[in-house]
């Protein structure tokens, strides 16, 4: 991360103008089943989607999906969910913070099979280590590189490895590539290096020249950090 993170969100979080429900999936935890949908609304300040959770008592949970803000014209919050057996996980992006942070919520069904908040994080600067996988290849939800990482790693080799081995010996480093909405890729910093000016250079030089990075996933255009370890 340190991706495109989350914080703070306001528990009283108002939404008018409700447009649409559609059922995302149902989920079973510990034998109760769940209907998470997207539930949007529009006003004249922001666009809006939040998850909402309905159990068999008809009890309901909400959490943020995503708000974009009109009047700044860019997404403000972005929301995640991840279950396992037992558990429904959600993390809320707060990207109006520098450096952004999440908020993490953990629930699971009681005896009644009524859905109960056991656990609440804020402010983190990371994913939590028991957030449980649920996007592809098991992967927090960022920036794909066109092929998957099985091509990042090939024109990684090609493009990058050389470079790096003209001023370093067998090492591993990671590059921290920041990714815009439209998919170009830019050096923000080498993890635990000091190299030349002229090596820099042409390793800013040549992630210019970086296939452009699939930044429309699950639905969300994202933007944001990714990291790429290499061993030279």
């Amino acid at each position: 991360m340190k991706k495109y993170l989350s914080t703070i969100l306001v528990s009283a979080f108002f939404i008018a103008n409700v447009n649409a429900q559609d059922l995302r999936e149902e989920v079973t935890l510990n034998g109760a089943t769940f209907k998470i949908s997207d539930v949007t609304s529009n006003d004249e300040k922001s666009e809006q989607t939040r998850y909402q959770v309905v159990g068999k008592q008809n009890e309901k949970i909400e959490h943020i999906a995503r708000v974009f803000d009109k009047k700044l014209a860019k997404e403000t919050y972005l929301g995640i969910y991840r279950k396992n057996d037992s558990e429904l996980h959600f993390i809320e992006f707060n990207q109006t913070k520098t450096p952004a942070t999440l908020n993490h919520y953990v629930y699971a069904p009681n005896n009644k099979g009524k859905l109960m908040l056991v656990k609440k994080e804020f402010d983190l600067a990371d994913f939590p280590k028991d957030l449980p996988p649920k996007f592809k290849n098991n992967q927090p939800i960022h920036p794909e590189f066109p092929g998957g990482t099985a091509e990042l790693n090939k024109w990684s080799e090609k493009n990058l490895v050389p470079i790096l081995r003209k001023t370093l010996a067998s090492k591993d480093v990671v590059l921290t590539l920041e990714i815009d909405s439209d998919g170009k890729a830019t050096l923000q910093n080498l993890s635990l290096l000091a190299l030349p000016k002229e090596t820099e250079k042409a390793l800013h030089s040549k992630i210019a020249e970086m296939p452009k990075w699939t930044t429309l996933i699950q639905g969300y255009q994202l933007a944001g950090v990714v990291f790429i370890p290499l061993s030279l």
